[in-house]
């Protein structure tokens, strides 16, 4: 279990529960799916239209100090301070997760294939006379 990333603010996990208890702090309920880097992950609410008018009234219900214990529930600074504010309760250490770019993609160029010509020589004579001196 572990968040993967946020988007807007908003945190994407592993796994829908993690979504879930995520999304009781704001009144959330459901979930959707993203995908982030070739892995799917879980953002709580059912849109992001219903995550918008949700964080907007801040945090409703405090999760107890067991259940921020069991993973990353407070991604922004601000939901730290009103878990300070609210419960004076010290949060486990955050680490945002790496942002990793994707990765780019070279199309791999085709190197020439040699081309062999079997056509003959072709070589330019000069006019010699028998003696091997050109003749004027």
């Amino acid at each position: 279990m572990s968040l993967l990333t946020t988007i807007d603010q908003v945190p994407l996990y592993t796994t829908i529960e993690e979504a879930l208890i995520w999304g009781t702090q704001y009144n959330i309920t459901g979930y959707h799916t993203h995908v982030y880097n070739g892995v799917t992950g879980y953002m709580p609410g059912e849109n992001h239209e219903q995550i918008t008018s949700s964080l907007a009234g801040g945090i409703i219900n405090f999760l107890t100090p067991q259940q921020l214990a069991q993973g990353q529930f407070v991604v922004t600074p601000a939901a730290a301070q009103a878990y300070m504010n609210q419960q004076n309760v010290a949060l486990p250490s955050y680490t945002p997760p790496p942002v990793v770019a994707p990765p780019v993609v070279v199309p791999q160029q085709q190197q020439p294939t040699p081309r062999t010509n079997n056509a003959p020589i072709r070589t330019t004579s000069t006019n010699t006379n028998s003696s091997g001196r050109s003749g004027y």
